[in-house]
Formats: structure tokens, sequence, C-alpha cells
């Protein structure tokens, strides 16, 4: 697994700058740019794990910002939750952050349809994540079956590749990375909740 131990996981933050996956913050925030978050609007991060992007959200972008984690950690001030059972009113949220966690589920409809609950009509999804890039089709027809229109897609591999890369050079665990399949890719999205 790409983040598999404690001592991996303090390893790795240090080495990207606190954020443990492909892309670091310059993903979040291209994909920040493509939305159009009102004044302090109330975005959730979904799997927030440490909470350093919701910090990042508050800080240089202004947002009312917040984490959930089904993984429990004294030390932040976020809340234990199940993306399939969110703790958010419905239409409450004007954008959902989901980074690096889409992938990992049983079931990323389940899922989706959450977080499309939560969202206002018009609010955001934003999603990075690995995929079968030959398979691309099947991502962006679960969207659209859940309600969202994509409104940004772009291929993000290299970012997988030089994070793989750094991590193999520091001695990590690196598989995810790069010992995957040849068609295993790493996407930016940015999906809008449909008005119906």
């Amino acid at each position: 697994m790409l983040y598999s131990t404690a001592a991996g996981q303090r390893h790795l933050c240090a080495m990207t700058g606190g954020i443990m996956r492909p892309g670091g913050f310059s993903l979040t925030d291209r994909a920040i740019a493509s939305c159009s978050f009102p004044a302090k609007g109330r975005v959730l991060d979904a799997g927030c794990g440490t909470g350093i992007v919701v910090e990042h959200l508050r800080s240089h972008h202004g947002l009312l910002a917040c984490g959930i984690d089904i993984a429990t950690c004294a030390s932040r001030p976020f809340a234990q939750a199940s993306v399939y059972s969110l703790p958010v009113k419905t239409g409450a949220l004007n954008g959902v952050l989901c980074e690096c966690v889409l992938s990992l589920l049983p079931d990323a409809g389940r899922a989706l349809r959450e977080f499309g609950r939560v969202l206002a009509v018009d609010g955001y999804l934003i999603l990075s994540d690995l995929y079968d890039r030959e398979q691309q089709g099947c991502m962006r027809e679960l969207l659209q079956c859940c309600g969202f229109s994509i409104i940004l897609w772009e291929d993000h591999t290299k970012a997988l590749r030089e994070l793989g890369a750094l991590m193999a050079l520091q001695g990590l665990d690196h598989t995810t990375c790069l010992e995957t399949k040849k068609s295993t890719g790493y996407y930016l999205a940015v999906a809008r909740k449909d008005t119906c």
C-alpha cells in the first residue's frame, strides 16, 4: 500500500510537504480554480486523513472547510464518519472533495450518491484518484448516473509516477505508484451536481 505504516506516512508527509497523494496542493488548487464557490463557501473533505487539505482550503481559499474520515485521530478536530453516511444536512454544502479515497471503496456509486445528497444544486464535486485509463468511460458514466455533470477531467498519471519514483528513492513502498498495470493512471475531475 502507498502509506502502509505510520513511519511510512510520516516519511511521505515530510517528502511531499504534508500531503500524501500525487500532485499535492497543485491539483487541489487547480480544481478549486475551476469552481465558482461563493465567498465562505461550505466545503467538505471526505476522507480528510490528517486534515492538511482542510487547513489549506481555509487559509488559501477562504472556504469554510471541514473534514471527515473513517479513522480516528485524537489530535485532529475533524469528525469520524463514513463517506456512505455523512453527518451533513441534505443540500448544505457548496463542495465536496474526495482525494485518493474513492478507488479504495467497495461501493463508489453509493459514496457518490451520498456526496450528491449533501451538495446544494450546482454544488461541486472534486475527485482525484487512481483509475484504469483503458476504462475511464466507466467512471465518467458512474458520475453521470449519480447526478453529476463533468466540467473538468484531466489525466495526471505523470504526478503518480513522479511520486512513485520519489518514494522508491527514499526506500518507501512505492508499488501502488510504479508497479501497477500499465493502464493505471491518476485523474483529476470536477463535476457539478445536476439541477434535477
